[in-house]
């Protein structure tokens, strides 16, 4: 399990509970371990990322994609629920990137993917907003440490010394979600072009080997991203940065 010297014998746990036409549901949970006089270890749930996300309201999630011709912060990063007005969001104006016809669909597909009971899945407004992690990759993130000697390392490991770590994990959202190691809050997520692309994503709301968009409460599980995540620091251009790179998998 990964450990740190802050949390010694934290264990991260990763579940899924299989559902019937819906999307499965993620758990991801971080356990502390104790010892007793006895020499017995137990483990105590610090968090559970699900739970957490319950109190995150669907639109207030920091969800981003990236896509020649989208323009938003740091370069062409796009935060997909940040508008829902005609003409304010690529991923709605047009049936190009989604691949969904119809734009109130294309409305209705993302606030889905965010979390909004668009179709009438659960009770209440919103439906468990994490998807399963399946044969994903997880790495925790945080100040520089690598036992390189060198005065740009040296430099950038002085400026991020107090870098907050964060754990990633990729579901099958389609998203690369990271979470704060203490409290478990999601603090963004992302989904790569080459799963936003060619219908792959919106495929969640079509049955195989149909193109016709479900507006009913079935959706359809699907293999995304589900592949290893590794995380290093790296000289580019003269300086050092942090880069994560993330596989498919069966996706």
């Amino acid at each position: 399990p990964p450990r740190d010297s802050e949390d010694e014998d934290g264990l991260y746990v990763v579940e899924y509970d299989p559902q019937q036409a819906r999307q499965w549901k993620g758990i991801f949970k971080k356990l502390l371990g104790s010892e007793d006089a006895d020499g017995k270890l137990s483990y105590s749930k610090v968090w559970e990322a699900g739970e957490r996300l319950s109190y995150t309201r669907w639109d207030a999630r920091k969800i981003y994609t990236s896509f020649a011709g989208l323009t938003g912060i740091g370069n062409n990063l796009f935060m997909i629920n940040s508008s829902f007005a005609n003409g304010s969001n690529p991923l709605l104006d047009s049936a190009a990137i989604l691949g969904i016809a119809d734009r109130n669909d294309r409305v209705g597909f993302i606030r889905w993917l965010c979390g909004k009971n668009e179709y009438n899945e659960e009770g209440g407004v919103e439906i468990h907003k994490l998807w399963d992690i399946c044969n994903s990759g997880l790495v925790k993130v945080g100040a520089p440490s690598a036992p390189v000697f060198d005065p740009l390392y040296a430099a950038f490991r002085d400026t991020y010394k107090n870098r907050n770590k964060l754990i990633y994990v990729q579901s099958n959202a389609g998203m690369l979600h990271a979470f704060d190691d203490k409290t478990g809050d999601e603090k963004f997520a992302f989904i790569p072009p080459n799963v936003l692309l060619n219908g792959r994503l919106s495929g969640l709301r079509r049955a195989d080997g149909s193109n016709a968009y479900s507006r009913s409460a079935a959706s359809y599980s699907r293999y995304l991203l589900d592949g290893p995540v590794t995380v290093e620091d790296v000289e580019i251009g003269g300086q050092y940065k942090t880069l994560l790179l993330g596989q498919l998998g069966l996706g």
